[in-house]
């Protein structure tokens, strides 16, 4: 049997999500391609969340920003997030590494 495409499987994981959960991912990951174009992205469905990663090679650990969808909607994590500039506190955290963005009201 052949293998799908990765562009097929990916779509497999977001027909999983609600009709406006789905439009709210793909509204979200045109984003990040138009943002990073040249990124590798990097998807992990696991039991709480479906995960697209965007970074420079194939190593998770090279990861700088993650798109991560559950049941309280889409959200972006910044792997760094602690040591990026907030003025206006919009990043969610308050650990030494990882903040997050959540888009609880983004428009398809």
């Amino acid at each position: 049997m052949k293998t799908p495409s990765p562009e097929k499987q990916l779509a497999g994981f977001v027909a999983k999500f609600s009709p406006e959960m789905a439009a709210r991912i793909r509204a979200v990951r045109r984003k990040m391609r138009e943002r990073l174009p040249t990124a590798v992205e990097l998807v992990y469905d696991n039991y709480n969340f479906f995960v697209i990663g965007y970074g420079p090679t194939e190593r998770p650990s090279d990861c700088i920003v993650s798109m991560a969808t559950g049941a309280n909607g889409v959200g972006l994590c910044f792997i760094r997030g602690a040591s990026l500039p907030d003025p206006d506190k919009v990043l969610l955290g308050s650990g030494n590494r990882a903040y997050a963005l959540n888009f609880r009201c983004l428009a398809a």
